[in-house]
């Protein structure tokens, strides 16, 4: 293989790699043989249902959606603000999940435990945004809250889902269900919820 193909090569993993977004290392990673492995985005949506997070929008709308997250993925954080502008035409429930790092679970359980979970996403996402470092949660600090974030990422591999941020998508008036892994532009989020 010359350079120019293990360039190219190098380029198509990159490119794979941003679309799908934060993903769990590898090693960790169970694949499962397709027939076990395929779960419709219905079947996904339901299930998420059994998950723990807190939501943000309007309880009214015909568009509902779950998105697991990890408190320390960048594309998570980029869709938690880009969701902002929605926030009049969806019902969106944040579950966080413990994939990324250790540290995940501590924070996701922190964000869970506050007495507003939106303000202390804003607070976590803000201070990430300014490289100000994260929230410091102490291991244990929420017991009850980590054993729901340990569940929700339980939840998130049951489905067989490969990255960080998923979203499990519901348009009531229309009975449809998809599923989106990785970031969504502002764009890209337009269209899905005025379909």
């Amino acid at each position: 293989m010359n350079r120019r193909q293990f360039g190219l090569l190098g380029l198509s993993k990159l490119a794979v790699l941003s679309i799908i977004g934060c993903s769990q290392d590898n090693a960790q990673t169970t694949v499962l043989p397709p027939e076990t492995a395929a779960m419709t985005s219905a079947q996904q949506y339901q299930l998420a249902a059994k998950a723990h997070g807190f939501s943000v929008g309007s309880l009214v709308s015909v568009n509902s959606a779950y998105v697991f997250f990890d408190p320390l993925c960048v594309h998570c954080s980029e869709l938690w603000n880009n969701m902002k502008s929605f926030s009049g035409k969806a019902h969106v429930t944040w579950v966080p999940t413990g994939l990324l790092a250790g540290a995940s679970m501590h924070i996701g359980a922190g964000i869970l435990a506050a007495a507003n979970p939106v303000v202390a996403m804003n607070e976590h996402e803000a201070q990430l945004a300014q490289s100000r470092g994260r929230i410091e949660i102490k291991a244990g600090a929420h017991p009850d809250e980590e054993s729901q974030v340990s569940e929700n990422t339980r939840i998130f591999k049951q489905m067989n889902a490969q990255g960080v941020p998923l979203i499990l998508y519901r348009n009531a008036a229309a009975d449809r269900y998809e599923t989106f892994t990785g970031g969504r532009s502002i764009e890209q989020l337009a269209e899905m919820f005025d379909r």
